[in-house]
C-alpha cells in the first residue's frame, strides 16, 4: 500500500503508513525514508529557487547529479554538471561547468573549470583557469595556470604560472613553470620560462623563445653588459636572430 498523509486528533493511534517528519522554512521537502519527509537541497523563498548543494551554504549554486555533494563550509561556489566539484569541502569561489569538472577539488579556491573533466584532479591548487575537455586534467596543487583548448596543459601536476592556448598546448608539461605557449601541439617538456609560438613549436631548455617548428630551436636567454637589458638568441623557422630587450 502506498504511503499517505493521515491526520488524526490527539491521542489517536496513527496507521503504520502515516507520513511523519519535520522541515525547515523555505526548504523543498523530500522523502528521506519510506514514510518520512525531511529537507531537500533546494531552497524556495517564494521569489527564487536555488540548489545550494551539501552544507546548505546559501551562496553556493549546484545543478547536476551529486554536484557539490560533499561540501561542508565552502562558499561562493558554482557547480553545473554531473559530479562537478564532487569532493569539494571547504574550497571557495570556484566555478565548475561540465561533467566532473573540478571533481577532486577539496580546499582549492578561485578556480574556473569549463569542460568535461577540466581540472579533474585539482585538490588544493588555486587561481587556475581551464577551458576545454581535459584541460589541466591532472593538475593537483599547481596554481596561476591558464589552459584554453582541448587537453591544454593536460598533464600539469604542480607546475604553476603557465599559459597554454591551443589543441594540446603544453600537453606534456607537468612541473615546468612560467611557460607561455600559443598554438596546436606546442611543447615545453618540463622546462621553465619559455615562450613557444606556432604549431608544433618545441622548447628544449629553460628560457627559450621558439617561433615555428622548422630547424633548430631558439637559444637561451642570456644577460648582457647593458644595465637592465637582456638579449634573446632566437631561431625563427631555422634563421638565427638576436632580439635585444631593454
Amino acid at each position: 500500500m502506498a504511503a499517505r498523509i493521515h491526520f488524526e486528533g490527539a491521542g489517536t493511534n496513527l496507521p503504520s503508513d502515516n507520513i511523519t517528519g519535520t522541515g525547515t522554512a523555505n526548504k523543498v521537502a523530500k522523502f528521506t525514508g519510506t514514510n518520512t519527509i525531511g529537507d531537500g537541497l533546494i531552497d524556495d523563498n517564494g521569489t527564487s529557487v536555488n540548489n545550494t548543494g551539501a552544507g546548505n551554504i546559501t551562496t553556493n549554486t549546484a545543478f547536476g547529479l551529486d554536484a557539490l555533494i560533499s561540501n561542508t563550509t565552502g562558499a561562493l561556489n558554482t557547480a553545473s554538471g554531473n559530479q562537478s566539484l564532487y569532493l569539494n569541502t571547504t574550497g571557495f569561489a570556484n566555478t565548475a561547468n561540465g561533467f566532473q569538472a573540478l571533481f577532486s577539488n577539496t580546499t582549492g579556491a578561485f578556480n574556473t573549470a569549463s569542460g568535461s573533466q577540466a581540472l579533474f584532479s585539482n585538490t588544493t591548487g588555486a587561481y587556475n583557469t581551464a577551458s576545454g575537455l581535459n584541460a589541466l586534467r591532472f593538475n593537483t596543487t599547481g596554481f596561476y595556470n591558464t589552459a584554453n583548448g582541448y587537453q591544454a596543459l593536460r598533464n600539469n601536476t604542480t607546475g604553476n604560472s603557465n599559459t597554454a592556448s591551443g589543441f594540446q598546448a603544453l600537453y606534456f608539461n607537468s612541473t615546468g613553470v612560467s611557460n607561455t605557449a600559443l598554438g596546436i601541439n606546442t611543447r615545453s617538456g618540463n622546462f621553465n620560462g619559455s615562450v613557444i609560438l606556432g604549431a608544433n613549436a618545441t622548447a628544449t631548455a629553460n628560457n627559450q623563445f621558439v617561433v615555428g617548428s622548422v630547424g633548430t630551436v631558439a637559444g637561451a636567454v642570456g644577460t648582457v653588459a647593458t644595465p637592465q637589458s637582456r638579449v634573446w638568441n632566437v631561431v625563427i623557422n631555422g634563421v638565427a636572430e638576436q632580439i635585444l630587450l631593454a
